[in-house]
């Protein structure tokens, strides 16, 4: 059964990724803590979708998504090995799991219920809506100088704050986090710009807002992703008179941008923090970036326990204890290869990079029907890029939601296909057998 369009946003998928996308940006100020255990309003959204998919939910929406749950697996046992032997309770393995839950849950309520092909559209435009509470927070920061959230219900957006420093961060803990939630806007105008998708004024607003904080928020991991996504528009999405009208307004942007950026009070203490943190040299290295210097260190002592690394979040404590003048405190090598290898061995980075690479060869695979709707096929595409260069200058755990919005994004493509092959069968069933060029699939006719 197909949706129509004027029930699309009442699909138990499409409502419980609506939920998710919104908590996502809510979910650090707004987390608590009882008892030690945490209450996030993420951890609220995922079980409201999985409640909403629940009767849809199939494991295995997609075989090789089996990876994912061996991973959890690795993540359970050093989890227990790290309690028992160093104290420590560390709840990846429970945001891990809440997230695959959900993803694999509301995955198969939208391959089940397929959405008409002209409804993709209208969900990109309402993501882009739902960016408004980050923009708005995004706005305030930049304005003010001040932090939107400068605690948080449960203290948590304390932890975030660097003393001397201020960026742009919005409802988030860390810029990189914010940055690189709100670059959705303006990924999704360009997918939908160069395939003649025409927005109005607001989601042009939205897009070109969401450029300058990110620029603001001085997270170079996403500037430079975002930077990679641009390029790649121009070199095999855009034509010549799109790349013109684009060209035109980015220097527009930059020029605008940089001279407000370069005389705020953001600037000043932004480049007073990378003086002192570039000016740093590690023991007798004549280094001047913590990364690279982290990341031999961190390529070092992966040798010395190659198989089964060093434990759970143990690669930070490795870096600084052989590097301990990078930073006052523990750091990673912002390198998801150094950092997962560190922690986990070739056990673990085996399993869980198989099952990006596994989940990276299905989507190549679905690519192939771009033909039925370039917009999404772009999307996905570009997400991809942006998240492969990020995993290369920047490290966070595999459970932040960007990671799981773009493995829901690439069923939603996938149910387009199953949306057209439906299509055709009810043609084919129309006319005895053969099909009706003059019915367009995908189209719910």
């Amino acid at each position: 059964m197909l949706m129509g369009k004027s029930s699309v946003f009442k699909h138990p998928g499409v409502k419980a990724f609506f939920l998710y996308f919104v908590a996502s940006q809510i979910n650090d100020p707004l987390s608590v803590n009882f008892g030690g255990v945490p209450v996030t309003p993420l951890q609220i959204a995922i079980l409201a979708g999985v409640a909403m998919n629940i009767k849809y939910w199939s494991p295995f929406v997609y075989k090789k998504l089996s990876l994912f749950y061996l991973f959890l697996l690795v993540i359970v046992f050093y989890t227990l090995v790290k309690l028992l032997s160093e104290g420590e309770m560390n709840l990846y393995f429970l945001t891990f799991t809440f997230n695959l839950l959900w993803v694999t849950t509301v995955s198969s309520s939208i391959v089940k219920i397929p959405i008409r092909k002209a409804d993709y559209i209208l969900i990109l435009q309402r993501l882009i809506l739902l960016l408004i509470p980050s923009v708005l927070f995004g706005m305030y920061e930049l304005v003010t100088n001040k932090y939107a959230f400068p605690e948080g219900l449960g203290g948590a957006m304390k932890q975030g704050i660097d003393e001397g420093n201020f960026y742009v961060r919005g409802g988030f803990r860390d810029k990189f986090d914010f940055s690189s939630f709100i670059v959705l806007a303006p990924i999704i105008y360009l997918s939908c710009y160069f395939n003649d998708i025409k927005f109005s004024l607001l989601y042009k607003l939205i897009a070109f807002i969401s450029v300058i904080l990110l620029l603001s928020s001085y997270s170079s991991s996403v500037i430079i992703a975002f930077g990679v996504v641009v390029i790649y528009c121009f070199v095999f999405i855009a034509n010549l008179r799109k790349s013109l009208g684009l060209v035109a307004f980015a220097v527009i942007l930059i020029i605008g941008s940089l001279t407000y950026i370069t005389q705020s009070n953001i600037y000043k203490t932004q480049m007073n923090a990378y003086n002192l943190k570039y000016q740093r040299q590690v023991e007798d290295k004549d280094e001047s970036s913590f990364r690279w210097v982290a990341f031999n260190v961190g390529m070092e002592h992966f040798l010395d326990r190659p198989f089964l690394g060093f434990g759970l979040d143990n690669s930070k404590k490795v870096i600084f204890k052989y590097a301990p003048t990078i930073s006052p405190k523990p750091t990673n090598s912002h390198n998801y290869f150094v950092n997962n290898l560190v922690d986990f061995g070739l056990l673990g980075f085996s399993i869980l990079t198989g099952a990006l690479v596994s989940l990276f060869l299905f989507y190549r695979k679905i690519r192939k029907w771009r033909s039925l709707i370039k917009p999404m096929a772009d999307l996905v595409t570009l997400l991809l890029i942006f998240n492969v260069i990020t995993f290369q200058t920047y490290y966070h755990t595999f459970d932040r939601s960007m990671y799981f919005i773009l493995i829901f994004l690439i069923f939603l493509y996938f149910s387009l296909k199953l949306n057209d092959e439906s299509a055709g069968m009810r043609t084919q069933d129309l006319s005895g057998g053969r099909r009706n060029p003059g019915v367009e699939v995908g189209s719910g006719a």
